[in-house]
């Protein structure tokens, strides 16, 4: 038994157990469990206290042994100051939550970045490292390819229910709301797994990951991601022109793939881009997908142009993006990383992030100089070429903001820092040197105090996540009080998100409606005003509090707030539909008119609007609708047919055919109106309104 338990010693090491750990949390963050790809706040959360763990137990113990685990990597002051300019753009007015997750997204790459470098210190640990990469890949490109023959109606249930965008429309998009978020992961994986390849232990491994190669990129053609092919082929380009130099000859396997690869791959690129999809990127009418990344970036620029030194706070640009709308193109993402992190964290934050990935491509540059071309050599330039396609590809999207694929690439990132600083043969140092026990003890129990503490927090978050989202899936459901108990709770656990504040405001204001109850409307307003307090840009929190105000007969109040979210989101109808309607509730007709006409205005942007979550094209339909019949109390008859008639081609509903009846019955159109009242009738035969005007008609 001592025997057993002494080899076991041997052979687990606290380097091996924890590396078991960090594969278990790349496994989560790249398996079903984690729909999404961390898009939403649940599994960010699962990600952030997982690392505040691995982390604290790694210095900890680090120190215990007298050591530092951090290599130098030269990367050092880029990484600094773009911490410092993200601590920077915490002075902005923007969400507070928003910033703080944004905050710890990207501190935590940069722990993913560090903990690669010490966790797989030489050839055969990083080489097994990839190995678990590739089959992850492999997993979720057979899981894209079950999607496309099966329904995936619960996934988008789910997404539509967790308020993300689901763009799918037949491509492959595994875990993702986005498949060009699934081509970034394969992008970085596929110059991984052809490594492999050439270097397979034996022939049966070469040929398997040779098949693992063919099947990731055939499931990155099934994305049909233009930028996605565009970057693969310059990753593949950079590894095979690298490695061709190096004169070795792998067998039959590796002759195939260096020379009859390229054809191949060129045949199916070639292929693709002459279908009428793709043509379009190159043809002189843009697309609609190529004119709203356009947009977006436009937008992006005014928004640089207006945050330039410190940005609006990281992780806020789907929050100031309403601010700087051009043509009326949202999205939550820029489409472009670069622009994005400079409208975030404005120039320092982007001289932060681009030095370091210039010193990276200058150290890619470096290698080619090196006489000595081992299979370290060839390890260093599949990284650089998964590097250099996924940056990119990130200048038409935003998928390092996307956790599952940006944790990927920041461990590669650390790898080929390691890999390329070794072949210059520089050592590990250490930063802190402690002498004696009792000092040691001390400085070891800094990082489990700071750790359990953000672990706390972190741990806090979470359960106050899990408390909102049942709450808010009993109001939705109609279970009032037993959503009110648990929100309060998720507020008690994480008193600074607004989301849940906003909500609970909602189950109050509902309680209310149905008790009578004033001092729930006043414990509503209370918590929207909180909500509007910590998160002062997010239109929805105004309107919100602008209905409550004018429940409460806070007329003046409610105006404020109302005319504020408009001015906050001026390119979305509904704001300019709601203050309508309380002008029209209080009497200022004119005003009402002027509103519903500046929603109507809007209609000129319906290609750029997403119908997954709201039907934004309703809200227009919502101001013809509160305009005409606005129209027929004034007796303006033609007016009020006009705006019926564009009220129909949105929605046909059964009252928009009566009341284009009673405009025609304004106009003497007696005919007309009779149609109009049958259509009426034919879609709601119940309708009794329609059925006594009808009756007039004919008597």
């Amino acid at each position: 038994m001592n025997r057993l338990v002494n080899k076991l010693s041997e052979r687990i090491t606290f380097e091996k157990t924890f590396r078991y750990l960090f594969f278990l949390l790349f496994v989560f963050m790249l398996s079903p469990f984690n729909a999404g790809g961390g898009d939403y706040y649940l599994t960010r959360a699962i990600l952030y206290f997982s690392l505040t763990f691995l982390v604290t137990l790694w210095l900890a113990i680090s120190q215990l042994r007298r050591e530092f685990p951090l290599r130098k990597t030269g990367l050092e002051f880029p990484i600094s100051l773009f911490l410092i300019a993200v601590f920077l753009s915490f002075l902005s007015l923007s969400s507070t939550s928003s910033k703080l997750d944004g905050f710890f997204l990207f501190l935590s790459y940069f722990a993913i970045f560090y903990l690669g470098i010490a966790l797989f210190k030489n050839y055969e640990e990083s080489k097994f490292f990839l190995k678990i990469l590739t089959s992850l890949g492999l997993f979720l490109v057979f899981v894209s390819l079950y999607q496309k023959n099966n329904q995936i109606d619960y996934l988008y249930d789910f997404f539509v229910r967790e308020r993300l965008h689901l763009e799918v429309s037949q491509r492959a998009f595994a875990i993702f709301t986005n498949p060009n978020n699934f081509a970034s992961l394969l992008i970085l994986i596929i110059p991984l797994s052809l490594f492999l390849c050439l270097n397979g232990e034996t022939k049966v491994e070469r040929i398997l990951f040779a098949l693992a190669f063919f099947l990731l990129f055939l499931g990155l053609v099934l994305t049909f991601s233009r930028g996605g092919y565009i970057s693969f082929t310059i990753s593949l380009f950079i590894f095979l022109i690298s490695v061709t130099f190096k004169k070795t000859n792998k067998g039959k396997v590796t002759k195939f793939l260096i020379f009859f690869s390229p054809i191949f791959l060129s045949f199916i690129i070639t292929y693709f881009a002459f279908q009428p999809s793709f043509l379009k990127i190159f043809s002189l009418t843009l697309d609609s997908s190529v004119k709203h990344r356009l947009f977006l970036w436009l937008g992006a620029f005014k928004m640089i142009s207006h945050n330039s030194l410190i940005g609006g706070g990281i992780g806020t640009f789907a929050r100031l993006l309403p601010l700087y709308q051009f043509q009326g193109a949202y999205s939550r993402w820029s489409h472009n990383t670069y622009l994005q992190i400079l409208a975030e964290t404005g120039v320092i934050g982007g001289i932060g992030f681009l030095s370091l990935l210039f010193l990276i491509f200058l150290k890619g540059i470096n290698l080619w100089s090196l006489k000595k071309r081992g299979k370290e050599y060839q390890l260093a330039i599949a990284f650089l070429a998964s590097i250099v396609g996924f940056s990119f590809h990130n200048f038409n999207d935003s998928s390092l903001y996307i956790p599952a694929v940006g944790i990927v690439f920041w461990i590669i990132l650390g790898q080929f820092a390691s890999l390329s600083w070794l072949q210059e043969k520089t050592q590990p140092y250490r930063l802190i040197k402690v002498k004696g026990k009792l000092k040691e003890r001390r400085l070891s129990a800094i990082p489990f105090l700071v750790g359990f503490l953000v672990f706390l927090f972190f741990f806090s978050s979470f359960r106050a996540e899990l408390y909102g989202r049942r709450g808010r899936s009993f109001l939705k459901g109609g279970r009032i009080v037993e959503a009110k108990k648990l929100l309060e709770k998720a507020i008690q656990l994480n008193p600074i998100n607004t989301r849940y504040k906003v909500d609970l405001a909602e189950t109050y204001f509902r309680l209310g409606k149905s008790s009578n109850d004033p001092s729930f409307l006043y414990s509503s307003i209370y918590l929207l005003e909180k909500a509007v307090a910590l998160d002062p840009l997010e239109p929805e929190y105004h309107l919100k509090l602008g209905i409550h105000y004018a429940t409460a007969q806070r007329l003046n109040e409610a105006e404020r707030e109302l005319i504020m979210a408009r001015s906050l989101y001026p390119n979305d109808p509904l704001y300019s539909l709601w203050l309508a309607d309380f002008y029209d509730s209080i009497g200022r007709e004119e005003e009402a008119i002027k509103a519903y006409s500046e929603g109507i205005k809007l209609l000129k942007y319906k290609e750029f609007w997403s119908g997954v979550v709201r039907n934004i094209l309703n809200d227009v339909g919502g101001c013809f609708w509160g305009r005409g019949k606005i129209y027929l109390k004034r007796r303006e008859y033609e007016k009020a047919k006009s705006d019926f008639e564009n009220l129909l081609k949105i929605s046909q509903k059964a009252e928009g055919y009566y009341y284009l009846s009673l405009a025609y019955l304004g106009l003497n159109e007696k005919v007309k109106a009779q149609e109009n009242l049958e259509k009426a009738l034919a879609i709601n035969p119940n309708f009794k309104e329609a059925q006594e005007k009808l009756y007039q008609l004919k008597r």
